[in-house]
């Protein structure tokens, strides 16, 4: 049970931080208002100020066309985009291909366009008008030119022209690539022609002084044969070698390990074994026995004798097991002399490989040696006779190709959409801005709320109570304007306004506290001078007299009192008379018009009040007191600024502390509740006082009291 209201109690502290959050843009809500308005102003004159932006788009599309090359080694296979959708891009927001869409675009405005746009038109320069472009890609293909300008007419206008530009531009390109590819290949055939006119003369020539026809043929296939032989050779030599150095490597172990072994083995030893199973056998006589007779029965002792002495036997033996020596052949050794016998076969073959291999080279490097030297040149000739050819070939494929290009006149880019005349602007968008200033205005108002909260360095609110003292607020009272005294604060407590139902509240929560442990002595204090602790603590004995219980009213600031003048008595004989042996208790409490209530007014103002109230005589007019009435309330100093609240705090049942809304600094009210623990005082709960509409939520729970008590 415990932990569930422990639990419930944590769920409502977080909902009252919670509710306090939100409460603090209530409180301050003409912070809120005054920000969000001015944003939102803002906003409004941006907008009637803001030059409206029309926005114009061209399409253009991406098309393959066959990629440029100009090395002359084999025919292209297939077309391949020679330009991507980002390259486009690139290209139309381009310093070039801006300063001729604007060219073409001044060049050919239309007549009927009004005289200012022509005049801006004829004014603007490629490098002011890049800012108004911007582009986006649509895959596979396709590029959007968009442009905003505040210019209908020049926005249209420009999105044409730029989407004109960048094709006529990438034609002009692809043309003069091609134009330059085939002037190139032209170039490149006519060194060729020269070459092969030269080659087949020299030819000609051999041919006619050789006069044999397949001299070429047995040339390359001679020396293609050579080759063969050469890498076959190589590869052979590698085997040799690899056979070699593992045949001397398995040498090398093969003389580590000996054919046969001497090993230790582990054997069990026959004499225990034996005794084992002896044991055994008199074990299984033993249980027989005992199922006929008892474990005294003399057939069952000698049986148990017979097991004791096997025991014992198998006690005497040291071991169980034995050792013994024996010789057997190493496994290793037959696997490796038959893997040395296979690496020396391998390594003969190897051998006879490459000394056959050998005099088959020789044999062919002679015969190409015997060849005449005309015959040699007559087969480099004939190579080169035919990769002339086959270049010759694949320039005039290429020459082709650039010609068809060049009167094609096409680049890689066309145009998919031509722009419109816009008749709406696109920018400012006005709800979108108006909403973005609200929201702004909202947050910015919002972060000033709360960080001049945080700032706040006094208590306004009771959850600042709570969290800096742990004690609950048992009240919040409003601000009373102006303060009732004499009959009129009997009055007062007698009419149904928000500030008297709060003290007759605190009064009620007092009560509830003590159910749990009475409160005859209750002392009403302050951190801080003036923030209406005199005026509750009469309020609340007024309260309790109202309800029918005897209450005495004690002014123990005998600094400033002021109880006297609030309720209209005499200071001639009060507190410091009594503590000063002067007059009796009952002498000096001083009948009211209200019964139940007696007050103890301060007195004559003592020279030394704090030393007056650590006088022994204190506890018994406190005791003296609590005959008199069924509570005792007495009304403090505040606690940081004299040392009395200290001196009486730990005499009495427990200590209210009364805090002002907006003026009782945080760090004071954490010094008072540090110094009444210090006493030993029992704090019991605090009051906000003095709330107003801004100083503190509180102040909302009272509205309903007016409009309860005008209906009922």
């Amino acid at each position: 049970m415990d932990e569930m209201r422990g639990v419930e109690r944590e769920r409502g502290e977080e909902s009252g931080n919670l509710q306090a959050y939100l409460f603090v843009p209530i409180k301050r809500w003409p912070l809120v208002a005054t920000i969000t308005a001015i944003c939102l102003l803002l906003a409004v004159a941006y907008l009637r100020t803001a030059t409206p932006i029309y926005q114009a788009t061209s399409m253009i599309r991406v098309v393959s066309q066959p990629s440029l090359s100009l090395i002359p080694v084999e025919p292209q296979r297939g077309n391949q985009p020679t330009l991507d959708v980002g390259t486009a891009a690139q290209l139309a927001t381009a310093y070039l291909t801006i300063r001729e869409a604007l060219k073409y675009v001044q060049t050919n405005a239309p007549n009927q366009m009004a005289p200012e746009v022509r005049n801006t038109l004829k004014n603007l320069k490629a490098e002011d008008l890049a800012g108004y472009i911007s582009t986006r890609t649509q895959d596979p293909d396709i590029v959007r030119i968009s442009v905003r300008h505040p210019s209908p007419e020049i926005a249209y206008l420009v999105a044409n022209g730029i989407a004109d530009a960048l094709v006529k531009r990438l034609d002009d390109e692809a043309r003069a690539e091609a134009r330059a590819e085939r002037i190139y290949i032209q170039g490149q055939i006519q060194r060729l022609q020269v070459q092969m006119e030269a080659v087949n003369s020299q030819l000609a020539s051999l041919r006619q002084k050789v006069r044999v026809i397949d001299v070429d043929e047995e040339a390359k296939r001679l020396s293609e044969s050579i080759e063969k032989l050469r890498l076959e050779l190589q590869t052979q030599i590698a085997l040799e070698d690899a056979a070699l150095n593992a045949e001397r490597n398995l040498r090398v172990w093969a003389g580590r390990e000996a054919p046969i072994l001497s090993v230790d083995v582990t054997v069990k030893d026959p004499i225990y074994e034996e005794l084992k199973k002896r044991l055994a056998q008199l074990e299984v006589e033993r249980a027989a026995l005992l199922g006929r007779y008892q474990p005294n029965h003399p057939e069952v002792q000698r049986v148990e004798q017979s097991i004791q002495a096997t025991l014992k036997a198998m006690d005497g033996q040291k071991s169980q097991y034995s050792r013994d020596r024996q010789v057997a052949p190493n496994p290793f050794y037959g696997p490796v002399r038959m893997q040395l016998i296979q690496l020396e076969q391998q390594a003969r073959e190897a051998q006879a490989r490459k000394e056959a291999l050998q005099r088959l080279l020789q044999e062919a490097e002679a015969r190409l040696a015997a060849l005449p030297e005309m015959q040699k040149s007559l087969q480099n000739l004939i190579r080169q006779q035919m990769v002339l050819e086959q270049t010759y070939t694949n320039l005039l494929n290429r020459l082709y190709d650039a010609q068809i290009r060049e009167a094609a006149k096409r680049g890689s880019v066309i145009v998919a959409d031509r722009a419109f005349k816009p008749t709406r602007p696109v920018a400012p968008r006005k709800a979108l801005i108006l909403t973005l200033a609200v929201v702004l205005g909202l947050m910015l108002s919002l972060a000033v709320v709360f960080s001049v909260e945080t700032l706040s360095i006094s208590v306004e609110m009771p959850e600042d109570v709570r969290q800096i003292t742990g004690v609950p607020v048992l009240a919040i009272v409003p601000l009373a304007k102006p303060a009732p005294a004499g009959a009129e604060i009997l009055d007062f407590m007698t009419s149904r306004k928000a500030a008297a139902e709060a003290v007759r509240n605190l009064r009620t929560n007092i009560r509830f506290l003590s159910a749990k442990q009475p409160i005859r002595t209750l002392l009403v204090t302050s951190a801080l001078a003036r923030e209406g602790k005199s005026f509750l603590a009469t309020c609340l004995a007024i309260a309790y007299a109202q309800s029918g219980q005897p209450v005495v009213l004690i002014d123990a600031d005998m600094r400033q009192p002021t109880i006297d003048k609030t309720m209209g008595l005499t200071r001639t004989v009060g507190l410091s008379s009594v503590l000063l042996g002067q007059a009796t208790l009952k002498e000096a409490l001083q009948r009211t018009s209200l019964e139940p209530l007696k007050v103890l007014t301060a007195g004559p103002t003592p020279p030394q009040p704090a030393e007056l109230l650590e006088s022994p005589r204190l506890r018994n007019l406190l005791k003296s007191a609590e005959l008199e009435g069924h509570i005792v309330i007495i009304d403090s100093p505040p606690v940081l600024l004299v040392a009395d609240p200290s001196v009486l705090a730990p005499l009495t049942d427990g200590v209210l502390l009364v805090v002002q809304a907006g003026r009782t600094p945080k760090e004071a009210l954490a010094r008072a509740q540090e110094q009444l623990s210090l006493t030993g005082a029992r704090l019991i709960g605090a009051v906000l006082n003095q709330v107003s509409p801004r100083t503190g939520r509180g102040y909302y729970y009272y509205r309903y009291y007016y409009y309860y008590y005008r209906y009922y």
